[in-house]
């Protein structure tokens, strides 16, 4: 299934529009499964207004029904440009709805942390074989060390000695004050990370995030509820793997 994406041409600081939009495009491809699953709205992708603002898919859509996404990535940092977009991506294949902020929005922007993750991985295999560009192919072990340097910060791993079960514990409460604890995301994502890299396809079940209002849920066991109820139970499986590991036990 194909998607529209369409880049504006605006202050990419050097970088060309149809270079994003070839990154932009290698991303989807991670996401084949969901793509299959339900059709997606059409995407256009914008810069920040500045640099320092962060990336960000915008609730409302534009006149003419485009989910719009912004990066502050620039330049030619097509690991930065394919992390950022990906996060956004999962935002819209997850049904992302209002309110902004809600007690269990963390497992959404976990799941999008997952999702930059995922492509990272993605891409620095893809691209050593069939790179949008033929001369593209030496990028690819960037996305490696984009990777690896991410990971290698020690507030993106857990406590020396301390198990995720517990770290998870001790951290729930601020979790739920504020989704967008980025380090967090990060330190949950890498245990979220496996179950999508052992099967693709539970992307698809992403596709059903969120189709129900799950903002008022009374615990993670609803939340999770709601997305079990409007996703088919040929996914199920998928959603029990991260409600398990995102359940302390």
């Amino acid at each position: 299934m194909t998607i529209s994406i369409k880049i504006l041409t605006l202050n990419w600081g050097g970088g060309l529009p149809a270079d994003i939009e070839a990154v932009t495009r290698s991303v989807v491809a991670c996401f084949q499964a969901s793509l299959a699953e339900a059709p997606i709205e059409p995407i256009r992708v914008e810069p920040t207004t500045n640099a320092a603002d962060p990336p960000m898919t915008v609730f409302q859509r534009t006149a003419t029904g485009q989910v719009r996404i912004l990066l502050n990535a620039r330049g030619r940092y097509w690991a930065q440009y394919a992390y950022q977009f990906a996060h956004e991506l999962c935002h819209v294949l997850a049904n992302f709805r209002p309110p902004l902020q809600h007690p269990w929005k963390w497992i959404e922007e976990t799941l999008c942390e997952v999702a930059s993750q995922f492509a990272i991985n993605c891409l620095s295999r893809s691209w050593q074989s069939s790179p949008p560009y033929p001369n593209w192919s030496s990028f690819a072990p960037a996305f490696t060390k984009y990777l690896e340097e991410h990971y290698s910060k020690p507030e993106h791993m857990l406590p020396p000695g301390e198990i995720f079960d517990d770290w998870l514990r001790s951290h729930l409460d601020h979790l739920k004050l504020d989704a967008l604890r980025r380090a967090d995301n990060t330190i949950v994502g890498r245990e979220l990370l496996p179950i999508f890299k052992r099967d693709a396809d539970a992307w698809r079940a992403v596709r059903y995030l969120n189709l129900l209002d799950n903002s008022q849920a009374a615990s993670v066991a609803e939340y999770f509820g709601c997305w079990r109820q409007a996703a088919p139970a040929r996914h199920h499986r998928y959603i029990d793997a991260v409600e398990g590991r995102l359940t302390c036990r």
